[in-house]
């Protein structure tokens, strides 16, 4: 998103430049946003236009159709609450009770009941380590689904201790030459947390093979 920010003037958000440019520096630093400059030539010359970008990272995305679901704002709230501790592009949240009672300061009891009546609704499931949020609808997964698989392999292998698989010491020894002999990457990643082998175009003629 390109914008120009008027030096005396108000622009679009209400604040002066100085304190646009304050902010937009400060969000930088933390890594939500990243800015770039492109030269424009125009009739009075060459300038500067500013490009912000948003981290998918940081951010994730709420429909407008979660307003009108037919449940009680608590359970809209506490789902909100459950998709901001998803893996980064995923809906799948990976917390014991107790890390959710310690993490939203909800009681054990609490989080029990509206994690039950959540599946009874259908919104949520329950997975081999955590649960999902089955609605994809309401939180629309940003980024591709080689980047998604990807935020789930890094949050593991950042986690204290991972088990690191085969496949996981596949993803590291393909990441030092950023998975340029890697075709398929969705296919790839989706192999590398999952462990069930995927088929793959090999480039000597021999139509697939196995990655095993």
């Amino acid at each position: 998103m390109y914008y120009d920010i008027p030096k005396e003037k108000k622009d679009i958000s209400n604040f002066y430049v100085d304190k646009v440019r304050k902010y937009l520096h400060t969000l930088e630093s933390f890594g939500f946003i990243s800015i770039s400059k492109d030269k424009i030539k125009g009739q009075f010359g060459t300038f500067e236009k500013c490009k912000y970008n948003l981290s998918n990272e940081h951010f994730f995305m709420v429909s407008n159709k979660l307003y009108n679901e037919p449940i009680k704002k608590e359970l809209k709230g506490f789902l909100i609450l459950l998709k901001s501790l998803t893996l980064n592009g995923t809906n799948l949240i990976l917390y014991t009770l107790d890390e959710l009672e310690k993490e939203l300061k909800y009681s054990r009891r609490q989080i029990s009941t509206y994690i039950k009546e959540l599946k009874e609704f259908g919104y949520l499931q329950t997975e081999k380590k955590g649960i999902s949020i089955v609605r994809d609808d309401l939180f629309p997964l940003l980024g591709s689904k080689a980047e998604n698989y990807k935020n789930i392999i890094e949050t593991f292998l950042s986690s204290k201790n991972p088990c690191v698989t085969k496949s996981m010491k596949q993803y590291i020894e393909a990441k030092k030459n950023n998975f340029r002999d890697i075709e398929n990457k969705e296919s790839f990643f989706l192999y590398v947390i999952t462990g069930v082998p995927f088929k793959r175009k090999n480039k000597n003629k021999i139509k697939y093979e196995i990655v095993l």
